[in-house]
């Protein structure tokens, strides 16, 4: 095997050779590889590529005697009726063991050898059995065995057997039936092996000319065609036969073998030589050695290899180097754009007309070529015996005069900034530092460039915005209707090939009453080239100002309602007594109790002087009375339905409403339950266009976005299912407003409940002065007060307290109200004192009770002036 190379190029030397089960002498001109049964000789050629030298080959063949060694010899004969060959993946011979003397066969494991049988091989390395030409001919091949044994296979039996390629496994295969039986106690031919042998050459070139089955029987052939793989060694033949007997090559037509019965050495000379300057490097050439014995043709008996490297210098070694051709192309891109018109680009309308405006939308198109680019194809050729090795291609693009070339390396697509008239140049450098000359192609012809289109057509589309990704203070609207020709929506783009222009009509309003302020309608725009990564899109805003609109009505939603069945229920009822006591002309009441001397006898009527420190007493008592509880049977058995209404007010006034109700229905009712929605005390305020309370609405966003939450009872006799809706009533105009959705309950199987047990009561007072150039003092009281915030009650319970109305307090009056003396006017008029206290059982059938009670006041001592 080639280890490595003794001196440097262009040097004398030899090459160092290392064969297995060899002993390798260095020589003077070469290596003698010495082994046990033959041994070759060779001498490189060394010197200037322009002398001859000979190299003398010698292979040495030594014929020695072996023990008489008992072997079962035959053929297998395999035959094809199909009219396509038959590939095999391999013939084997199976030999049994049935003698006594065997130790393994008298234990019950008879033994058993495996040979592979020796069958002609194709050029692949194939075994193929030939196909049935005609009916009477079927494909023939036939595969011989020589299976040495020993005294264990006295006697035995043996069968054939062979595999195919695809299954590759003898136990799918096929046998050759029932296992022949054999015996060396009778009918045994004597025959002597290997008396003579024929020795045969084979030229290797590189190992795709040697089967497996070669290589396999021939180590040395395998180990210097991997050496010569590892160096990257090419082969190297001769020129000419000069002198001495070569063995034949074993396919050559008509080749005699050369044939020998003792020991022989075989000698020839060949000529290596004349070469080129192209030719410099090293190489091998390569001969496998066969003896084969001349009785049996098929069986090989020994195996050689001849080696003989030669390294031929003097010249360097650089390739050929060639620009086939120079390909140009460019793009030719196409610019889509989108430009938009409204007329007229802004509105003015009241929330219940309409108004107009006219869109065009025109889709436009240029076209530029760009992305220039040269595309060079370079062959480069080895000529040489040898691998080269390239370590780089370089390449020079001339430009118009005072600009740089451009230059780089590698095998090259190079982009160029336009259509300049450029030259080519290109050289290649090898792994030793030698470069070829510099091979240049005539100025690059643009007129021929292949034009690749890009965005020849477009998808285009519009939409009315509704939503917009960032934060928008301006509401968005869309048209009522669209008339015309308009771009379809995205989902639906369609694709045009030239410049277009839309033309259509959007019509506005009317509007919502919730609408009005400045709104803005947004129509998108967008084309897609195809093949291109962008997309190009635009915008056309509409500003429409939205006047005219009343206050808005209110949003009412109900949540889910609950059922109960009553079998039982407290009623309430609350009584109230305010009784005025006396005037005094000093504060009389403090938290201590009643003054001293204080008259709490009734009066028919209060009244208080004009005078500072003039005070009125009153005595007012509050009952909550709680009846026995009262069973419901028969006919008058009771459900209760009881729920929520959320009311929203979307304006930014506050609203006022009135008749807040729920509608109950059932099936077969004659007419609908109504009932009274109550909401927190907080929002009932004096009515400012009739008597009595209002409810007043603030705007949702002064209760932070939250509704305003009421609630509702009713009383029903039937179990039928409840649908429930609410409406209200605005005030002062009237318009009705209904719940945004209505909520079912069912009665069958609710809980019976005994109700009404507690309530929630609280009191809201309030003072109106009706006096003019005075202000009046806190109010203050004795005794048990009705709590202002509401608190549980579940007993029946009196509340009592005195109550002190003033001092009054005078205040300057101007100018022209001065009397003469230059003393303050007193005031005039009176005083109001309103109580308001409400009942709301937690539980039961019973609605929210309310009493209110007033007491005047009357201001006495009241001087008139001009």
């Amino acid at each position: 095997m080639i280890r490595d190379r003794i001196v440097a190029d262009g040097a004398e030397g030899a090459i160092k050779l290392q064969g297995e089960g060899t002993s390798a002498e260095l020589l003077d001109r070469g290596v003698r590889v010495c082994g046990e049964s033959a041994s070759f000789t060779y001498t490189a050629a060394v010197g200037p590529f322009d002398e001859l030298e000979d190299v003398c080959g010698s292979y040495q063949v030594s014929k020695g005697m072996t023990a008489p060694v008992n072997a079962l010899v035959g053929e297998v004969t395999i035959t094809n009726n199909q009219l396509m060959p038959y590939p095999l993946g391999g013939v084997r011979l199976v030999v049994t063991s049935s003698s006594s003397s065997s130790g393994a066969a008298a234990a019950g494991a008879p033994q058993q050898l495996f040979v592979d049988a020796h069958c002609p091989v194709s050029s692949q390395g194939n075994i193929l059995v030939p196909p049935q030409l005609v009916s009477s001919m079927p494909g023939t091949i036939r595969c011989v065995f020589d299976v040495p044994v020993d005294a264990s296979f006295e006697a035995g039996t043996i069968q054939a057997q062979y595999k195919t390629v695809i299954l590759n496994s003898y136990a799918d295969g096929v046998d050759s039936g029932p296992p022949a039986p054999y015996s060396f106690s009778s009918n045994v031919t004597e025959a002597e092996s290997g008396s003579c042998v024929d020795i045969w050459v084979k030229r290797v070139a590189n190992e795709s000319e040697v089967s497996e089955a070669e290589l396999a029987s021939n180590p040395g052939l395998s180990t210097v065609l991997g050496a010569m793989k590892s160096h990257m060694y090419g082969t190297i033949r001769s020129a000419r036969y000069v002198s001495g007997r070569m063995p034949p090559v074993r396919s050559s037509f008509l080749a005699m073998p050369y044939t020998v019965c003792g020991n022989a050495t075989i000698e020839w000379a060949e000529q290596y030589g004349p070469y080129t300057s192209n030719d410099c490097g090293t190489g091998v050439s390569l001969l496998a050695v066969t003896a084969s014995d001349t009785k049996a043709k098929d069986r090989d008996l020994a195996h050689g290899v001849l080696a003989t490297p030669l390294t031929i210098n003097g010249c360097g070694f650089v390739p050929q180097v060639a620009i086939a051709d120079i390909r140009v192309t460019a793009r030719k891109q196409f610019n889509w754009g989108v430009e938009k018109l409204a007329s007229p680009e802004s509105l003015s309308l009241k929330y219940d007309q309409q108004g107009l405006v006219k869109y065009d939308i025109l889709y436009t198109r240029s076209q530029q070529i760009t992305g220039h680019k040269l595309q060079a194809l370079v062959g480069i050729t080895n000529p040489h015996a040898i691998p080269l090795s390239i370590t780089r291609v370089a390449y020079s693009i001339s430009r118009p005069e005072g600009q740089l070339p451009l230059t780089g390396i590698a095998v090259f697509v190079v982009p160029t900034p336009d259509d300049f008239a450029a030259h080519v140049s290109v050289r290649v450098l090898t792994n030793k530092g030698e470069e070829t000359e510099t091979v240049t192609l005539a100025p690059v012809d643009w007129t021929k460039a292949t034009l690749y289109e890009t965005g020849r057509c477009a998808q285009v589309s519009s939409s009315f915005l509704h939503t917009l990704q960032q934060e928008q203070p301006t509401p968005l609207i869309r048209p009522a209707s669209v008339s015309g020709s308009m771009p379809p929506n995205p989902d639906t783009a369609v694709r045009v090939c030239d410049p277009v222009t839309y033309s259509f009509r959007a019509m506005y309003g009317p509007f919502k009453e919730t609408q009005c302020g400045v709104q803005q309608a947004i129509i998108r725009a967008a084309v897609a080239a195809q093949g291109e990564p962008t997309d190009g899109s635009d915008n056309s805003v509409t500003i429409i100002n939205v006047s005219g609109c009343p206050d808005a009505l209110p949003i009412l939603s109900l949540a889910p309602a609950t059922a109960t069945q009553i079998v039982s229920g407290y009623e309430w009822s609350v009584e109230r007594s305010m009784k005025p006591l006396q005037t005094s002309n000093a504060p009389v009441v403090s938290a201590a109790g009643p003054g001293p001397g204080l008259n709490t006898a009734p009066v028919a009527s209060l009244s208080m002087t004009a005078s500072s420190g003039s005070v009125a007493l009153f005595n007012q008592s509050i009952t909550f009375r709680r009846s026995q509880a009262i069973p419901f049977v028969g006919d008058n058995t009771r459900f209760q339905v009881k729920g929520v209404l959320n009311i929203v007010n979307p304006g930014d006034n506050p609203l006022w409403l009135t008749n807040v109700e729920a509608k109950l229905s059932q099936p077969g009712a004659v007419k609908p339950v109504m009932t009274r929605v109550y909401c927190p005390m907080d929002y009932y305020k004096p009515s400012q266009w009739g008597k009595g309370l209002a409810l007043l609405v603030p705007p949702a966003v002064e209760l932070g976005g939250k509704p305003l939450s009421c609630t509702y009872s009713a009383m029903l006799s039937s179990a039928a299912d409840v649908s429930l809706t609410a409406s209200a009533t605005t005030a002062p105009d009237g318009r009705w407003a209904k719940s945004s959705n209505s909520v079912s309950v069912g009665l069958k199987d609710v809980k019976p409940l005994t109700v009404g047990g507690c309530v929630k009561v609280g009191e809201v007072q309030s003072v109106v002065q009706l006096a003019n150039n005075a202000t009046l003092a806190e109010p203050g009281f004795v005794g048990s007060r009705v709590p202002k915030t509401p608190e549980q009650l579940c007993f029946t319970k009196t509340y009592q307290v005195i109550g002190q109305l003033g001092p009054l307090k005078a205040v300057q009056m101007g100018i022209k109200s001065r009397l003469a003396t230059g003393q303050s006017v007193p005031p005039c008029g009176a005083v109001k004192y309103s109580s308001t206290v409400s009942a709301e059982p937690t539980t039961g059938y019973q609605g929210r009770l309310v009493n209110a009670g007033e007491l005047l006041v009357n201001i006495a001592g009241c001087q008139a002036h001009s």
